[in-house]
C-alpha cells in the first residue's frame, strides 16, 4: 500500500483512456504523453498495460509500506528515494517502508510513475483515468491510500535503461494531416500556417493547448462537428487551439489540422509559457 504524504500539484491515475465512448460525448482522457506511459509498462515487463501515476510541474511524496519496483518516465523531475537520488527511465527497487519524494520538473511537463503489476484502482467506463466529471476519485489527495501488488520475486533482468532525448522537450516539430476545413484557408494562409514558429501559451492544460505568436489567419465557423484529441482549431479571432486528452467531443471552430499521435506526445511535454519553437510539418 502507498500513503500519499503530499499529492503534488496535480497527480492523477492514468491509462490509455476511454477509447470506445466518444460517440456518447465522453472525453478520451488518459496519459498526456502516451509514449512515456507505454514505456513505463515496457520497462516493468508488463504483459498488458497497467495504470500509472501522472504528475506535472511539482510531483507527489509517497510512502511505500511494502517492497516493489517502480520506474519514472516522461519529463524528468528531481526525485529522491529515502533521501537519495534515483535514476530516470530505469526500474528501481523500493524496500518496504520507503519514502519517494518527487520534486520540481527539470524538463518537460508530465512525469509518470509506473509500479510493478500496476495500481489496484476502480475502472469507470473501461478506464481508470482521471476526469473531473467522470472519475474524480482518481486524483491524489493528502492521506489517500493506493493499493498495489506486493513483490513476490526478485527479477533477474531489470537492468534496462532508456536514455531520455532532451531535445524532445525544447524543439517540437509537430507532424500533422490536413483537417476537414483545411481547404477553407487560402493558399497564402496555408503557407503561413506551415512557415511559422509558435509557442505554448500559459492557459494550456489537459483539455487544450493554446499557441502564441500566431499569424493572421481566417476561416469560417462551422456547424458543430466531431473533434478528437490532436484536432487543431482556428477560432474566428485567429487563435490556434490544439485539443488534448480531456477535450470535448464536438466543436464549432474550423478543424484545419490533425496532429499525429507522436506529435501529441511531444506537444504535451513542450514547456508552457516558454518561447520554445513549435512548428507544423505536413505529413
Amino acid at each position: 500500500m502507498i500513503e500519499v504524504i503530499n499529492p503534488g500539484l496535480h497527480t492523477t491515475v492514468q491509462d490509455q483512456g476511454r477509447l470506445n465512448h466518444r460517440h456518447f460525448g465522453v472525453p478520451t482522457s488518459g496519459a498526456m504523453d502516451q509514449h512515456a506511459y507505454i514505456l513505463a509498462n515496457h520497462l516493468l515487463q508488463h504483459q498488458s498495460l497497467k495504470p500509472v501515476l501522472e504528475f506535472t510541474i511539482s510531483g507527489p511524496t509517497l510512502f511505500f509500506y511494502a517492497e516493489t519496483y517502480i520506474v519514472l518516465t516522461g519529463a524528468e523531475f528531481d526525485v529522491q528515494l529515502n533521501g537519495k537520488e534515483i535514476t530516470h527511465s530505469s526500474p528501481i527497487y523500493v524496500p518496504a517502508e520507503s519514502t519517494l519524494a518527487i520534486g520540481q520538473a527539470k524538463t518537460g511537463n508530465y512525469g509518470y510513475l509506473g509500479i510493478l503489476e500496476g495500481f489496484s484502482t476502480v475502472k469507470v467506463l473501461e478506464s481508470v483515468s482521471y476526469h473531473p466529471s467522470i472519475n474524480p476519485g482518481a486524483k491524489l489527495t493528502k492521506d489517500m491510500q493506493l493499493l498495489y501488488v506486493k513483490t513476490q520475486f526478485q527479477p533477474l533482468d531489470f537492468n534496462a535503461r532508456v536514455i531520455p532525448i532532451h531535445d524532445k522537450f525544447c524543439r517540437t516539430r509537430l507532424d500533422v494531416y490536413p483537417g476537414p476545413e483545411f481547404d477553407c484557408l487560402g493558399k497564402d494562409d496555408q503557407e503561413k500556417l506551415f512557415n511559422h514558429k509558435y509557442f505554448v501559451k500559459p492557459k494550456s492544460n489537459r483539455m487544450a493547448v493554446q499557441l502564441g505568436n500566431t499569424p493572421d489567419l481566417t476561416a469560417p465557423e462551422i456547424i458543430t462537428a466531431p473533434v478528437q484529441p490532436g484536432t487543431v482549431q482556428l477560432t474566428p479571432s485567429g487563435e490556434l487551439i490544439i485539443l488534448m486528452r480531456d477535450a470535448q467531443t464536438t466543436g464549432g471552430y474550423a478543424r484545419i489540422l490533425q496532429l499525429t499521435d507522436h506529435a501529441m506526445n511531444s506537444l504535451s511535454q513542450c514547456k508552457i509559457g516558454k518561447k520554445e519553437e513549435v512548428t507544423f510539418h505536413k505529413k
